[in-house]
């Protein structure tokens, strides 16, 4: 299971977006964590269309990709090329780790509060957590480079 960094405007997991999405949805919300996850996942592995900002962005982007983010450009550079407007995003690395955070919470309870807080548990104290550190302190040892040096987050700092 992949777990990508965020890289500003494109969409990716970002440790400090997804809790603040699972605080909304359980203190604001009224849907279950499967109503809002699984569109989400469905988008991720059928994709969704790129719009021309998208586009552009992603030309900004695509030599940092080719040399740099390398599992990126995977993604956003289809055969090694910058695709075109309404060309369909996909996603499987996110999908794949939303579809577990949901296994997982669903594993915990069926109440939904309950399952918002696996969710948040499994992304900050469980699995993603441990991979996200894993990434950042060797980021070469994992396929596809991301970053050029290790950093400065571990699993503990997203689990405090």
């Amino acid at each position: 299971m992949n777990i990508m960094p965020s890289t500003g405007l494109f969409p990716a997991v970002d440790p400090g977006a997804f809790d603040a999405w699972m605080l909304l949805l359980r203190d604001f919300g009224t849907r279950s964590l499967a109503d809002v996850l699984v569109p989400a996942i469905e988008y991720a592995r059928v994709g969704i269309p790129l719009s021309h900002e998208a586009i552009e962005l992603i030309k900004k982007s695509a030599e940092r990709f080719r040399s740099e983010w390398t599992a990126l450009a995977q993604i956003y550079l289809p055969n090694g090329e910058i695709p075109e407007p309404g060309t369909l995003l996909h996603m499987p690395p996110l999908a794949e780790t939303y579809a577990a955070l949901l296994a997982n919470a669903k594993a915990v309870s069926s109440q939904r509060e309950k399952q918002i807080e696996a969710a948040r548990n499994s992304f900050y104290r469980g699995f993603v957590a441990e991979r996200i550190g894993k990434f950042v302190a060797n980021p070469s040892s994992t396929e596809g480079t991301l970053m050029c040096e290790p950093g400065l987050l571990s699993a503990q700092d997203l689990a405090e």
